[in-house]
């Protein structure tokens, strides 16, 4: 599986300014831990689906066909 993320660039994050924010980017990556969080809330919800459910997935690559009940 191959997730790819963003985070919102027009907000900033609680409890941050705009400018906060912005400044935040010389110092690093200003939406990198929003958007490992939204990675793994969303990678894990897969996985959760898979494993819990391999009997169903065993033999079929989920795909946009596979629905979770």
């Amino acid at each position: 599986m191959v997730l790819r993320a963003g985070s919102n660039y027009t907000m900033q994050p609680p409890g941050k300014t705009a400018a906060e924010n912005l400044l935040g980017e010389n110092e690093g990556y200003a939406g990198m831990l929003a958007s490992l969080e939204s990675l793994y809330l969303v990678g894990g919800t897969v996985i959760d689906e898979i494993t819990q459910n391999w009997d169903k997935y065993e033999d079929e690559i989920p795909g946009s066909d596979a629905v979770a009940e």
